[in-house]
């Protein structure tokens, strides 16, 4: 148990009270709540304020709302892997486009070219 003598050690989840019998500061992990301890100053039987951990409604945990959270996370990416996954194949689609219109050109190069030589040959046999 904690004492309000090392206020470094309280957390926002932890809760401070006082003994009834003898007025001493006190705290405890929110897990203690609803349990009966004896107070370190008077030993008297004291009941922990607040509710016990397993009677709060769902969400109040820190682990709970961390768990929300992060399936919260997980849809999100997962949305996001999908649509990354749908732009990869229309980019993949695009591309095998891409590299038919590449290979068209090439082969009109390839007769550009070969009628060019043709007639440069014309022009070199007609000065002969």
């Amino acid at each position: 148990m904690k004492t309000k003598s090392t206020p470094s050690e309280i957390t926002e989840s932890d809760i401070v009270f006082e003994c009834p019998s003898c007025s001493k500061s006190l705290c405890i992990d929110f897990h203690g709540a609803g349990l009966k301890i004896n107070c370190p100053q008077c030993d008297e039987i004291i009941l922990v304020p607040g509710e016990a951990v397993e009677d709060q409604p769902a969400g109040d945990s820190p682990l709970e709302a961390a768990l929300v959270s992060s399936e919260a996370r997980i849809k999100h990416l997962t949305n996001g892997l999908q649509n990354v996954r749908e732009q990869r194949n229309e980019l993949l689609k695009q591309r095998e486009q891409n590299e038919k219109q590449i290979e068209m050109f090439r082969k009109e190069a390839g007769r550009l070219q070969d009628a060019l030589d043709r007639i440069n040959q014309l022009l070199v046999d007609a000065k002969s």
